[in-house]
């Protein structure tokens, strides 16, 4: 029952149409958001005199960007996904552009699950 109820949930089997629309536009919005607008940093390390690993993080880049500085990367791409659609999806919007439509779609998820009046 455990595994099956908890399988079941994840699918959505439990959860109403609109909260599925609304959980797979949120989850888009993200993504995109991470993978694109949102740098991350990238560390290097050192190893000192005694062996200890040392990660300095000087690179700062979206996770794109990071994609795009790999030699050949265009082989890891899945069928179907090209560089140049992946590039328009980085410019249709600014990083600024992007943060705010994350903050809009956060507050309509969190509105979702509210009781009427408190986030309103």
């Amino acid at each position: 029952m455990g595994a099956s109820f908890a399988r079941r949930w994840d699918t959505g089997t439990f959860r109403s149409r609109r909260q599925q629309r609304s959980s797979h536009s949120t989850k888009e919005t993200f993504n995109t958001y991470l993978n694109f607008h949102r740098p991350c940093g990238f560390a290097t390390e050192t190893v000192d005199e005694r062996g200890k690993i040392k990660k300095k993080y000087e690179t700062y880049l979206t996770p794109f960007e990071k994609f795009q500085s790999l030699l050949n990367h265009e082989q890891f791409l899945k069928k179907g996904v090209t560089m140049g659609y992946l590039r328009e999806v980085e410019r249709e919007h600014s990083d600024t552009e992007y943060a705010k439509l994350v903050q809009e779609k956060k507050a309509e998820l969190f509105r979702s699950f509210s009781k009427p009046g408190i986030l309103t």
